[in-house]
């Protein structure tokens, strides 16, 4: 059975924008108000300014060993660049994982995920790491997200779908189902816009939208 782990010493939440926030959230609602939770920022003009949460705000990262960190930055480029930066630390990246996510059929989860409250994942999915599912999404059999893919709220992903890295699907997005034999297969940094549906595969580095989605660059 796929587990989230045990609870970091303090965890070092990359950014503090809206996903950040979220994830703070999440981590609390797993592992208890009392969780000591740091935004690592390195630009305080991206602040709230409400931080109804009270979380810490670092722009220095101090970590002690049992600390663990996740980037919870939207925009995948820049998650990218924060796993560089943090990856180096020595600290050992968290799964922040709603606890209303039920991950007994998950076949594998990587670490610096994040899952938000309400996301289905059905039996045989993988979840590779740096990957963001978001609140309210479904992701039925035999799904393989990859690295550093962001699935916005509300997404539908049938059965047999291949999701490649660094792709991005918009909220309320609907995925077709792919066969046992041939996955439908969502290209490496392909974005499908919000709403759209999908009945095919997409290539990669381009953007889907429509109903039937269809190739706009």
């Amino acid at each position: 059975m796929t587990t989230v782990g045990d609870p970091p010493g303090r965890l070092h939440i990359f950014g503090a924008g809206g996903q950040g926030r979220e994830a703070a959230w999440f981590a609390r609602a797993r592992w208890g108000t009392a969780l000591a939770v740091s935004f690592v920022v390195d630009d305080r003009r991206h602040i709230p300014a409400d931080n109804p949460l009270g979380v810490q705000l670092v722009s220095d990262l101090r970590p002690e060993p049992d600390d663990q960190w996740v980037a919870a930055v939207g925009d995948i480029s820049t998650r990218r660049r924060a796993v560089e930066v943090l990856g180096p630390t020595g600290l050992q990246p968290a799964r922040v994982v709603h606890p209303s996510v039920d991950l007994s059929g998950v076949q594998h989860l990587g670490t610096d995920v994040i899952i938000g409250p309400g996301v289905v994942l059905s039996v045989g999915v993988v979840v590779h790491d740096h990957a963001h599912i978001n609140v309210g999404s479904t992701l039925s059999h035999d799904v393989v997200v990859g690295e550093f893919a962001t699935i916005s709220p509300g997404v539908t992903v049938a059965g047999w779908v291949h999701i490649r890295p660094g792709a991005f699907l918009g909220t309320g997005a609907k995925i077709l189902n792919g066969s046992p034999g041939e996955p439908l297969v969502i290209g490496a940094g392909a974005v499908v816009a919000a709403g759209a549906c999908v009945l095919g595969s997409i290539e990669p580095l381009s953007m889907y939208a429509g109903v039937p989605a269809r190739r706009k660059r």
